[in-house]
């Protein structure tokens, strides 16, 4: 018998016995263990404590006055003791209190798709599961991304994406304005109901985020910033996104040369925060380097937004939030026909929803940089705004109080 066919048998028989504890023992289960009236269950981005998950959690923990039972499922053993420590309610998971929290849970407060996998759907099957998401962008999500339709195309991805329940149907879904809700969740992501409320995490940015806030930032290097800018530094942060293959994007050779972009900050008082997607392993240390900050990649970064001067990206959708502050951004598609390629294909036009410059090497970068923080020549000040209304209807830092108000008066 080949190996081949070895892996094929076991494969049918992973199939078969996810199918036997989905329909004979967790389905059961989650219809005959009542829900507790009050029960609500945040799970956040692999188990850790960041993204609009956590922030609309601190949101319920410390402004809420009204009785709440709520809950933060963590997935790192260091995490959970850490805000277990700080007096926060978290589960650890998996656990038998985890498993029997998500039996009983009410509510079920999610962003991303991730959370599904282990079963934790199954658990709470009878629950009002509720996706906040993670980010507006430029590209195909979920449904309607590339490899989905084609895998949903094929006998075996519609078993397994069933047993997993890969796409569930949300009773409710957070979205950003009317755009994003015609344009991308309409067909990306099954729901019942829809509101225009805006993303917890960026309430951060219109206030000083308190001691909770920042126990998931790189606070060392949020001290750091603070120095900069005492000093006299305009603060740059540059936050690509991952790639599927994991290249380490600003680190990859002939990319960004991090000793050139030093002495350029020292030339032009310039600090630059380089913060790589949650998703990026890179393979390659960043050295202590002056003018130049490494913002650890696993930290909540909206804490930090505020400080910052302007902002160098590629194609994540943080520069969608960081219009709500109205500064300078600098678009890095170094890779744009590759990484379209590997990644995943646009929903609009690149040029039409970036608004900023395009800088195709180092060199482009450092001129772009000068022009607009030393010389103060803001050529899209008028085109970020415009990209701004179309992406948020809410530009008030109150979306956590919009999405909270609808939760509790509808589902609790």
């Amino acid at each position: 018998m080949s190996g081949k066919t070895i892996k094929k048998i076991l494969s049918a028989l992973l199939i078969v016995k996810s199918c036997f504890l989905r329909c004979f023992l967790i389905l059961p289960l989650a219809y005959i263990v009542p829900k507790r009236k009050n029960l609500v269950v945040f799970l956040g981005h692999s188990g850790l404590f960041v993204d609009n998950s956590k922030h609309l959690f601190l949101y319920v923990h410390t402004v809420i006055k009204r009785p709440v039972d709520h809950y933060f499922l963590i997935e790192d053993k260091q995490w959970f003791e850490r805000l277990k420590n700080e007096g926060l309610p978290v589960i650890f998971h998996p656990s038998a209190r985890s498993m029997l929290t998500l039996l009983r849970a009410k509510v079920a407060v999610v962003d991303r798709h991730s959370w599904v996998y282990d079963f934790k759907y199954h658990f709470m099957f009878g629950s009002r599961k509720v996706q906040l998401w993670h980010g507006v962008g430029f590209k195909k999500i979920e449904r309607d991304m590339p490899e989905s339709i084609e895998y949903l195309k094929t006998i075996r991805g519609k078993i397994y994406w069933w047993l997993t329940s890969r796409f569930p149907k949300y009773e409710l879904l957070v979205s950003t304005s009317e755009f994003y809700t015609k344009n991308v969740f309409s067909t990306g992501i099954k729901y019942k109901k829809c509101i225009e409320a805006g993303y917890p995490r960026n309430d951060s940015m219109f206030a000083e985020p308190d001691r909770l806030m920042l126990l998931s930032a790189d606070v060392k290097s949020i001290e750091k910033i603070e120095a900069a800018k005492q000093a006299g530094h305009r603060i740059v942060i540059y936050a690509p996104t991952f790639r599927k293959n994991n290249e380490e994007n600003f680190l990859s050779a002939g990319t960004l040369d991090l000793e050139r972009l030093s002495a350029f900050g020292r030339e032009k008082k310039m600090t630059f925060v380089l913060k790589a997607h949650i998703n990026t392993q890179l393979q390659t240390k960043i050295g202590e380097l002056p003018n130049v900050i490494h913002y650890d990649n696993g930290s909540d970064v909206y804490p930090a937004l505020r400080l910052t001067d302007a902002m160098i990206t590629d194609y994540s959708s943080i520069y969608m939030d960081y219009l709500l502050l109205d500064r300078p951004l600098i678009f890095f598609p170094y890779d744009y026909e590759k990484y379209v390629k590997e990644n995943g294909q646009p929903q609009f036009d690149y040029d039409w929803i970036t608004p900023g410059p395009k800088c195709l090497n180092q060199a482009e970068l450092e001129r772009e940089m000068s022009e607009i923080l030393e010389k103060g020549k803001d050529g899209y000040a008028k085109r970020r705004r415009e990209i701004l209304n179309v992406a948020f209807k809410h530009k008030d830092g109150r979306s956590s109080e919009r999405i909270w108000s609808f939760i509790s008066e509808k589902y609790l």
